[in-house]
């Protein structure tokens, strides 16, 4: 995976590593005429060696946005958490994630690793 935005994809973090701006706006005309996003809060639990300073972060997708799409974004964003993926735990404010679990503006996805108990 290289780095980048996928399209659609309008990365808003609110950690200290900023995505650049030109890529959300790539993003965005990729859309097209699509207006409505949703910003999805995601928290890393037990994760401080793959992600170092980064315990939670925003995601803003396009509306209507599932699990996958968000997941591919986390992915982009950190290429490092691939080999851990398909051990997570992944709940959508509270309920296990599946791959077209819906996700709307304000949701809180957790990324919970199997050796913090996921």
């Amino acid at each position: 995976m290289g780095s980048g935005v996928l399209p659609g994809v309008k990365p808003g973090l609110s950690s200290s590593k900023q995505r650049q701006n030109s890529t959300s706006n790539a993003a965005v005309a990729d859309r097209g005429t699509q207006t409505t996003y949703s910003k999805i809060k995601v928290r890393y639990f037990q994760m401080s060696a793959a992600l170092p300073g980064v315990s939670e972060e925003y995601f803003t997708l396009p509306s209507p946005a599932d699990y996958r799409e968000l997941s591919d974004a986390v992915l982009v964003a950190h290429p490092t958490l691939s080999s851990m993926m398909s051990n997570m735990l992944v709940l959508v404010d509270g309920v296990v994630a599946r791959d077209t679990t819906p996700l709307k503006d304000g949701d809180e996805v957790d990324f919970i690793p199997a050796t913090a108990g996921g």
